[in-house]
């Protein structure tokens, strides 16, 4: 008998933590409609070609940097999406979250 109470205790602990999760984090969530992302994806410039035969040093340099900086800036818009990503993740936790409170406050 104690052992059935104590699972049930249990049983009821976690349903009650879980129920209740906040969720905590940033949120994309808008008052009329759900933004799209702001990130700014960087186009390839028409200038960086890769040097073919024999390069000049300069060339090979002047190359490199070019591709290092739209790296640069392409990580940096990664890293925008990724965040978006997670905040619109976070915002439908948060949903379910409400809907799950909708439902269990309608089955009491």
């Amino acid at each position: 008998m104690l052992k059935k109470i104590t699972l049930i205790t249990l049983f009821i602990t976690i349903s009650w933590n879980m129920a209740s999760a906040v969720v905590t984090g940033g949120s994309n969530l808008d008052n009329f409609d759900y933004p799209s992302h702001s990130c700014s994806k960087p186009e390839k410039s028409s200038r960086i070609f890769k040097p073919h035969g024999y390069a000049t040093p300069w060339e090979v340099e002047q190359y490199n940097s070019e591709v290092r900086n739209y790296n640069a800036k392409f990580e940096k818009y990664a890293e925008c999406i990724k965040k978006y990503i997670d905040n619109a993740n976070k915002d439908m936790e948060r949903i379910r979250e409400k809907t799950n409170e909708a439902i269990a406050e309608a089955e009491k």
